[in-house]
């Protein structure tokens, strides 16, 4: 289960990530656009806000993640509740919170989550991956594995080689390959060939970088891609996330 908490100032997001870390995946942005690409990768469960005042940048945020996604369960904390009614979050949680509070609003949110029954669900499978970029003409192609799918995006992380082996080396290739796409720590959309691994045959999906997920020593560990076109109509990847 994934949780993206969303909070402009950082300290508040950050103990909430901290303090869910044992639990959920745990995701954190401190801008709407971040958060924004991690949505539209359809791989998280439920959105946690802090809220400090309602704006209009909020409101835009919410109506687009409801376009996304409508049944994605927003959790707001603030200390404002009276005129956040009317935005159609799921759950409110009054600041200062209580750590059970949060973990039940959140537990309820996952619960509504999973009932929902339309195809843009998420799965935790592992699969490997090989994703193209072209640098200087020349294709450069990473080897990855496969975490997290959904009709949507997926989740990578760096390939899982044998127990016993350092990973070292695919830690490096990783971080090589991702940081071409992350300039000065921006996020460069560009278009990437991924393919699934399959005993039958390779799934071929056309991406773009979504997010990545960095240690506190700014070592990226995964990285979130997002699928150029909805692919509900791509009936292999339905397959493979009905079977998961």
């Amino acid at each position: 289960m994934n949780v993206l908490v969303m909070d402009a100032l950082q300290e508040t997001g950050a103990l909430i990530k901290s303090m869910l870390g044992n639990y959920y995946g745990v995701s954190l942005s401190d801008d709407f656009a971040s958060a924004t690409r991690k949505i539209e990768t359809a791989l998280f469960d439920v959105v946690v806000m802090e809220l400090e005042r309602v704006n209009s940048d909020v409101k835009e945020f919410i109506t687009k993640t409801k376009e996304l996604l409508p049944n994605l369960p927003i959790i707001i904390i603030s200390e404002h509740q009276d005129n956040l009614q009317s935005l159609g979050c799921f759950k409110i949680v009054p600041r200062p919170f209580r750590f059970a509070n949060m973990m039940q609003a959140i537990s309820e949110g996952i619960v509504v989550s999973q009932m929902d029954k339309t195809a843009t669900y998420h799965r935790s499978i592992t699969y490997q991956v090989e994703i193209s970029q072209k640098v200087s003409k020349v294709m450069e192609i990473l080897k990855a594995t496969l975490t997290d799918l959904s009709t949507c995006g997926m989740l990578v992380e760096p390939l899982v080689v044998f127990p016993g082996r350092s990973q070292d080396n695919e830690k490096k290739q990783f971080q090589d390959f991702f940081r071409t796409l992350c300039p000065e720590g921006r996020v460069v959309s560009k278009p990437l060939q991924t393919r699934i691994i399959l005993k039958e045959e390779p799934l071929c999906l056309e991406t773009r970088l979504a997010f990545i997920e960095n240690t506190a020593d700014d070592i990226y560990k995964k990285a979130g891609l997002r699928f150029q076109d909805n692919c509900l109509s791509n009936n292999r990847l339905m397959e493979i996330l009905k079977s998961a």
